[in-house]
């Protein structure tokens, strides 16, 4: 039944409770373009200088075998308990038809594969919590739950309207899924229980009338208090965002600014982040907007504490241009590039974790919110859609269409630009053969080849002690589309 819904916010108490043990919770990343498998974690401490053990080693290389041309989003997952990753392509061939294939993440090998009827999404989580992980796929308005081994249809619902995006998240009776639909896909927000698909709540969007107005973007479920029992966050209208519980009851809505065409500082551009970045033992929480802002606000309560703006530089060619009105200068002058995905990483040693952030003015930065200060950037050949890697306690992989960076986390100095895969649909870090580190999965951007890396470099990466892996599955595809 329909949620209530009310003036979200609150006000921040002037000592916030601390946390027991410091929290990370990263929206997975097979969320933007469902590229990525949730491997951006925070580290320990540092504890010696970066490296690139050996040179990167192809393991494989195989065909996705896809007649049509088409986007081919890839993520990784444990689909049959074993401790290893499969993988999962999800190739949209136009409007028509999509399809989802699944490989062996060890040799390759197709293991199966489904086609739906129209645009799909699909996602890896344990609906049953039987440690088993399920793949949840939405074409149209059905929703079903495939076994992930087999591909074998386990179950399903129908919703109203089209399924827009979906995500997953963890409550109290267990998993649950968010699913935005409608005419629009995106005029309501239906949340169902993972086991039986019975509907919990739904909240339907209240749209502006202007020429930015959405309705809901960029949902996700995460735990932004640290009880271990994931909210409901969406943005609504692009530049706000509302935190819901698990009940479906309002905690806080907050705008971020205008969404206005010519100025959308609050138009919200990447899936929101969860993390302790200030070092004071709780958890703020990180939205990268469309004017180049990225947001950092207390988790809980929903209050903006700061923000900072990138890609202003980036309209510098424009200034001296005789021909721009000098009203479209003086805008130009305030507006950055869309920041397209956040990573918390630990990078200095000292307290709370910095950001990672791709931008479309084709840098990478590094972003210190505790001192609100820029610690590197990296300049790219392309823009970085996808949220970063953290491969080992001092390297992170970014990529663009062109190719990958293992960058040095501390310096932001560029390792290794021995493997140029050239043009890439997809870039992914996975276990698939057991070993010390992660390997690198890469698509090829006409989906003629899957290629699996060992880059060569050191173990995977550290949590924090007594800290959480970052879950692999809060969210789901689409925001990558939405850029592009």
């Amino acid at each position: 039944m329909p949620t209530t819904r009310g003036p979200g916010g609150g006000e921040r108490a002037n000592a916030r409770p601390a946390l027991a043990t410091a929290v990370l919770v990263v929206a997975a990343v097979a969320a933007p373009g469902g590229t990525l498998a949730g491997r951006a974690l925070a580290g320990g401490s540092l504890s010696g200088p970066p490296r690139v053990a050996r040179e990167p080693v192809e393991l494989w290389t195989r065909s996705l075998d896809v007649s049509a041309r088409g986007v081919a989003l890839g993520s990784a997952a444990d689909l049959d308990s074993d401790g290893l990753d499969e993988l999962m392509f999800h190739v949209h061939m136009g409007g028509d038809s999509s399809e989802l294939v699944v490989l062996g993440g060890t040799d390759g090998s197709e293991l199966w594969r489904v086609a739906f009827p129209g645009r799909s999404r699909v996602l890896a989580v344990d609906v049953g919590s039987d440690g088993r992980k399920e793949v949840v796929a939405a074409c149209g308005d059905d929703l079903s739950v495939l076994d992930g081994a087999t591909g074998e249809r386990l179950g399903g619902c129908a919703l109203e309207g089209h399924v827009g995006d979906i995500a997953c998240g963890r409550g109290a009776a267990g998993p649950f899924l968010v699913c935005t639909s409608g005419e629009k896909h995106d005029d309501t927000m239906v949340v169902v229980s993972g086991e039986g698909l019975r509907e919990l709540w739904r909240v339907e969007a209240v749209r502006d009338r202007g020429p930015a107005g959405k309705g809901f973007t960029f949902p996700v479920a995460l735990d932004v208090n640290g009880d271990g029992r994931d909210e409901v966050l969406v943005a609504e209208n692009g530049n706000r965002l509302l935190c819901f519980a698990g009940s479906g009851e309002l905690r806080w809505d907050v705008g971020l600014g205008r969404n206005e065409r010519l100025n959308p500082e609050g138009v919200v551009s990447s899936l929101p982040v969860v993390a302790d970045l200030l070092g004071d033992g709780v958890l703020e929480l990180a939205v990268g907007c469309f004017a180049g802002d990225v947001v950092v606000m207390d988790a809980a309560a929903g209050e903006v504490l700061d923000r900072a703006r990138y890609g202003v530089d980036s309209h510098e060619k424009h200034m001296g241009d005789s021909r721009v009105p000098g009203f479209i200068k003086a805008l130009l002058g305030r507006v950055g590039e869309p920041v397209n995905c956040l990573t918390p990483v630990e990078l200095d040693g000292g307290p709370g974790l910095e950001l990672v952030l791709g931008c479309s003015d084709e840098h990478v930065y590094a972003f210190d919110p505790g001192r609100g200060a820029t610690i590197w950037r990296v300049g790219t050949r392309e823009t970085v859609y996808e949220p970063c890697l953290q491969l080992d306690e001092a390297t992170i992989l970014a990529w663009d269409t062109t190719g990958a960076y293992v960058i040095d986390r501390v310096t932001g100095s560029v390792l290794d630009r021995g493997f140029e895969f050239g043009a890439t649909m997809s870039l992914l870090a996975c276990e698939i053969d057991g070993s010390a580190g992660l390997e690198v999965v890469h698509v090829a951007l006409d989906r003629s080849e899957v290629a699996a890396w060992d880059l060569g470099v050191g173990g995977a990466a550290p949590t924090r002690d007594g800290g959480p892996a970052v879950p692999e599955d809060a969210a789901g595809e689409g925001a990558r589309e939405r850029a592009e």
